[in-house]
């Protein structure tokens, strides 16, 4: 089942605020995130933000219930 995650900005640099877990099967999934905030450029702010794409593996064994990063990849707006 696909898990989704959106909750609002609480300061002006926010890590992890939205995401959306996507299942692929029992071992694998894709996790979507943005990142967000702004930088100060010649006394103006700017909003910036970052898509991440990410694929996590859970590591082989019956009883591990831990997972690892396979890929990454991103995509910068400004």
């Amino acid at each position: 089942m696909a898990k989704i995650e959106l909750r609002p900005c609480s300061n002006q640099f926010e890590s992890e605020a939205d995401y959306i877990e996507i299942p692929i099967n029992d071992t694998n999934y894709l996790r979507i995130r943005k990142e967000y905030g702004h930088i100060d450029i010649n006394g103006k702010s700017k909003r910036y933000e970052t898509i991440y794409v990410k694929h996590m593996k859970q590591h082989d064994g019956d009883y591990d219930d831990t997972w690892y990063t396979v890929s990454e990849t991103s995509y910068h707006c400004s």
